[in-house]
């Protein structure tokens, strides 16, 4: 009973981190159909923060285990906001990872290319980004495993194969129209 809120943060800790590999892996080929305004999300990210700040049973192990005032006043509070960031940014790898169990229908979308991100070194993941609309949503792509025909220029149709699901589209490739 003691530990209940290490547990419950350290639940928390598990369930964005299992977030941000799910959107790692499914993520970045992810398409979904919706379209949540920013100052809606905004909330999102405040609340999580604002629950572990005033949790008593955290408040008391934290005053216990660490005294001095600058961890209670600057430490904690600076970790739980990471932690709130964290849940924030993981629940778009929690719809990708869901999306793609719910995913079943083959099926072929036209996208409209927005804009061509510019070319990356070889130091990260993803080389070419591009922001493609869909069903008025934007959004952004990895185009590296997809675009071997040649460059996509701003403006150009791209035709997405991949399935579907009620929640997007994960593309398996992209052609130029």
């Amino acid at each position: 009973m003691r530990h209940r809120g290490v547990v419950s943060l350290f639940l928390l800790l598990i369930l964005a981190v299992g977030g941000l590999l799910l959107d790692s892996v499914f993520g970045d080929q992810f398409l979904a159909v919706y379209s949540i305004p920013t100052a809606v999300l905004a909330p999102m990210l405040i609340a999580p923060s604002a629950l572990l700040m005033t949790s008593t049973p955290l408040r008391a192990q934290v005053r216990a285990r660490y005294p001095t005032a600058w961890v209670r006043w600057l430490v904690w509070p600076a970790f739980i906001l990471c932690l709130a960031g964290m849940l924030f940014i993981s629940g778009q790898g929690w719809v990708a990872g869901g999306s793609r169990l719910l995913a079943r229908d083959q099926s072929t979308v036209e996208l409209q290319v927005v804009t061509v991100g510019r070319y990356e070194s070889r130091r990260t993941l993803c080389l070419q980004r591009v922001e493609v609309k869909y069903m008025e949503v934007k959004s952004r792509l990895c185009a590296d495993p997809f675009l071997a025909q040649g460059e996509v220029l701003d403006g150009k149709k791209l035709l997405a194969v991949g399935v579907t699901s009620p929640l997007g589209l994960h593309i398996e490739a992209l052609r130029l129209q």
